[in-house]
């Protein structure tokens, strides 16, 4: 029991390197822990309960803001967020328990190699995590690098879940160089030293000719004032007013995902007013909401959408998002959980459709 609960709480240490109090530092010496952990498991299943227990507690903390999301609906009662981060939990641990158990049942008699079979088992499990059942991505542990300079180069090439392994293969080099092993510890983290080094520098581009500007809009407008009629007005005054003003160059401007509760395709007054707010030569990139009518005209379900506007209002392209968020975006089983008493956790009683899938948009 006392293995378990060190697990536990190496997992809970192992969330704070991610947003917002990024400590990244104690995420790597989680994961040493939990290299330790897995060496000392007397059995497969024992390595597994510990692996289990590990992600059980980096999920627990780095998934409580699903808690906070139920403040801001009215269809079931706060405390029942709790309750859906604990079961989430539960359920996303197993794949931390399958690349504990990988790493002990290949890497039994051989440190580096249990360090290196657990790097290479977090990627898979972690990409495993991000893709079946829907996907749930949040919080790869790649995401600890996000703010540190020298990342942005090697990611292109390993992308986030190869960055996970980088952050597995730094608690492995700190597990060994704790036992002297110093050749063994530098054979760990040697690769993804090489790597930071000869991959890192941003090299950046400057184009010869005249290029447009882009004017990325964050408004900060929390949810409890989003979708209140109240609030509409001071929303659209803080959107446009970060948009700034029209300059002689053309700009390509970026508003968040549903920045307007406006339906843009069938209401040319939500387009114009959009539309006064920039140039001639400028475009508006834009999140909305695209309904769906069935033939009587009742709304059935919308898309979440990009809307590409230019200063004459027209839409000249539309992008609707093709991988959906349960729960937030819509209710899976609606018929049975609706039934009883569940509901979204994002306002609106309509569910969003998933898209054809990914598109280029071309904007001249």
């Amino acid at each position: 029991m006392t293995h378990l609960a060190l697990a536990l709480l190496a997992g809970l240490v192992s969330a704070v390197g991610f947003a917002p109090l990024d400590l990244w530092p104690l995420t790597i010496l989680a994961f040493a822990g939990l290299l330790w952990l897995t060496e000392a498991a007397p059995s497969l299943r024992s390595a597994l309960a510990r692996g289990w227990w590990f992600g059980f507690g980096q999920f627990l903390l780095g998934l409580n803001w699903i808690a906070t999301a139920f403040t801001y609906q009215a269809a079931m009662p706060a405390w029942l967020g709790w309750l859906a981060v604990v079961l989430l939990s539960l359920l996303l641990a197993v794949f931390p328990a399958a690349a504990a158990g990988l790493a002990w049942r290949w890497g039994k008699g051989n440190a580096l190699v249990r360090i290196l079979v657990l790097a290479a088992a977090w990627i898979v499990t972690e990409w495993l995590r991000g893709t079946i059942f829907t996907g749930f991505a949040w919080n790869p542990a790649g995401a600890i690098w996000v703010n540190l300079l020298g990342t942005a180069g090697l990611s292109q090439f390993v992308g986030t879940y190869g960055l996970g392994g980088v952050t597995v293969l730094a608690g492995g080099a700190i597990f060994l160089l704790a036992r002297r092993r110093w050749a063994a510890g530098a054979a760990c983290i040697a690769p993804a030293v090489l790597g930071f080094v000869l991959l890192s520098p941003i090299r950046v581009t400057e184009p010869a000719g005249f290029r447009p500007l882009i004017r990325i809009v964050q408004p900060n407008i929390g949810q409890q004032n989003k979708w209140d009629p109240g609030y509409e007005r001071e929303n659209f005054r803080r959107l446009a007013r970060l948009a700034g003003r029209p300059a002689r160059e053309p700009r390509l401007i970026l508003w968040p995902e549903a920045a307007t509760p406006d339906f843009l395709s069938i209401e040319p007054r939500a387009r114009r007013r959009l539309a006064a707010l920039i140039g001639p030569n400028d475009l508006l990139l834009l999140g909305g909401v695209e309904p769906i009518f069935a033939p009587d005209g009742r709304g059935v379900a919308a898309y979440n959408s990009v809307y590409v506007l230019p200063a004459d209002a027209r839409i000249l392209g539309r992008y609707d998002k093709g991988h959906l968020v349960p729960y937030g975006e819509y209710l899976p089983m609606r018929t049975l959980l609706s039934g009883i008493g569940l509901s979204r956790l994002a306002p609106g009683d309509l569910d969003f459709r998933s898209g054809p899938g990914p598109r280029t948009l071309d904007l001249p």
